[in-house]
């Protein structure tokens, strides 16, 4: 190539790159986590996760967003006070909000929570994991974030609840008849081709264990912040 010739290439990039990057900056790519309709597991209402109806509970489940933890953790029960550490943003992992109402006239409680893709099997991660790897994040009280927390709110979705005034510790793992408890779980964030994965939620009492399980799903979309644009999914295997 003659050095004319690489000279009209580099005004064709640049004329290119200085028209179009507007074409790109009035868009960002969002990602939702959104549960799936089944037999036994429902949509809740828009942007609010899902909800499994068993026979002495409810559970709802909701991804929990980037931008929402600033309103959760205004709440001092989710914070430490005595660490050198600043607040700094929150562990780039996996979070989901969990409320569980006990329907029955016995104590439930959760038994054990997955994740499941295809044959693979993950653990939530504890509060002593994210203690031990996240030091760098202590200002944030792990375990009462993974712990049960009192709800006293109707509304079980993230942008209904006031994490001021509708929180409490709540003592114990068993959750008694009427209560409405909330906890938050957390994974590692999944490798960018599974798009289709199950939460596993075991909940036990005297009588019964069920295993409430939510089908989820990860959606890419581009948006201007203003305008719905498209949404799709980018699973090839839907």
């Amino acid at each position: 190539m003659n050095i004319k010739s690489l000279y009209s290439l580099i005004l064709i990039i640049l004329f290119f790159l200085t028209n179009c990057s507007h074409c790109t900056s009035n868009y960002k790519i969002n990602r939702d986590i959104i549960p799936t309709e089944t037999y036994n597991t429902r949509l809740f209402e828009e942007n609010c996760g899902g909800y499994f109806v068993g026979r002495n509970f409810e559970i709802f489940i909701e991804e929990v967003k980037d931008e929402q933890w600033n309103s959760i953790l205004e709440n001092n029960i989710f914070l430490n006070r005595n660490t050198k550490y600043q607040y700094n943003g929150i562990p780039k992992l996996l979070f989901f909000k969990i409320v569980l109402i006990n329907t029955g006239d016995i104590p439930v409680e959760i038994d054990g929570i997955e994740l499941q893709n295809y044959n693979n099997v993950f653990k939530n991660i504890t509060a002593g994991y994210l203690k031990e790897k996240y030091k760098q994040y202590s200002v944030i009280n792990f375990d009462t974030l993974l712990g049960l927390s009192k709800l006293d709110n109707d509304e079980p979705c993230l942008k209904d609840i006031d994490f001021k005034t509708d929180l409490k510790k709540y003592k114990g793992k068993s959750i008694n008849p009427g209560d409405k408890v909330i906890t938050f779980i957390a994974f590692n964030r999944l490798p960018a081709q599974i798009r289709q994965f199950n939460i596993l939620i075991s909940v036990k009492s005297e009588l019964i264990q069920k295993i409430a399980t939510f089908k989820l799903l990860r959606f890419e979309y581009r948006s201007n912040d203003k305008y719905f644009i498209k949404k799709k999914t980018t699973d090839s295997d839907l």
